[in-house]
């Protein structure tokens, strides 16, 4: 067999991909930030402060804010700065039918695709929930819920899927997370899971898309109650 020798990066190589490296940390943990609610909306984004806090220059910054105002996260403008752009609930409820459409066009392929290994997997993250809201880890609980979630379209055998949905629903997840610090609202998230793990187990495809389907639309109260 011929082997292919690998050619050496160049130094320009080297430092545009350190830079992309950078932009993406920037961006995700600036996409965190705003989603969890610790950079509010209309917020305003000191550039000077960000790259301080991040210990990057200026460049992966604006690499980073160009791709957060793509996902309607900032808003840039030129001439007073950059904004956590406001919760728009047209992007809410496009991404909720992205998901809803999607999620639970998987359930017959994890049906047909179960198996001890991902019921185990399941139940783990369950447990893991269960002590995430005892103490009263919000972040945490939110990062297994969305595990929880991807870990059904890998059963499916399409982790793809999860991988649009997650990138369609940044202004969904700053409704849901703004929803855990009720706690009554974890524990009836975590018995929904419960309940469509039995049904997915019992291959009940109807009863989980039922199960399912009345889960995601628990962000809907949410949206009633936020604007209460």
């Amino acid at each position: 067999m011929d082997v292919v020798e690998e050619e050496p990066v160049s130094e320009t190589g080297r430092r545009e991909g350190s830079a992309a490296l950078l932009s993406e940390r920037v961006y995700a943990r600036l996409k965190r930030e705003i989603v969890f609610g610790h950079l509010p909306p209309n917020a305003k984004i000191v550039e000077r402060e960000i790259c301080e806090q991040f210990a990057v220059s200026r460049t992966p910054l604006r690499e980073a804010l160009l791709r957060l105002a793509a996902d309607g996260l900032v808003i840039v403008k030129p001439q007073s700065g950059t904004l956590v752009a406001p919760i728009t609930l047209s992007r809410v409820m496009a991404a909720q039918f992205i998901r809803e459409r999607l999620e639970c066009g998987l359930v017959r392929r994890v049906t047909d695709r179960w198996s001890r290994a991902g019921h185990a997997t399941l139940l783990e993250n369950i447990a893991a929930q269960k002590v995430a809201a005892e103490r009263n880890d919000f972040e945490g609980f939110h990062d297994l819920d969305e595990a929880f979630h991807g870990h059904m379209s890998i059963i499916a055998g399409l982790p793809d899927v999860w991988t649009t949905i997650a990138a369609s629903k940044p202004h969904l997840d700053r409704i849901r997370i703004e929803s855990l610090d009720r706690r009554k609202h974890i524990q009836d998230l975590i018995l929904d899971h419960t309940d469509i793990v039995a049904a997915l187990a019992d291959r009940n495809v109807p009863k989980a898309k039922r199960l399912l389907r009345a889960h995601l639309r628990q962000v809907l109260r949410s949206l009633e109650y936020r604007n209460q």
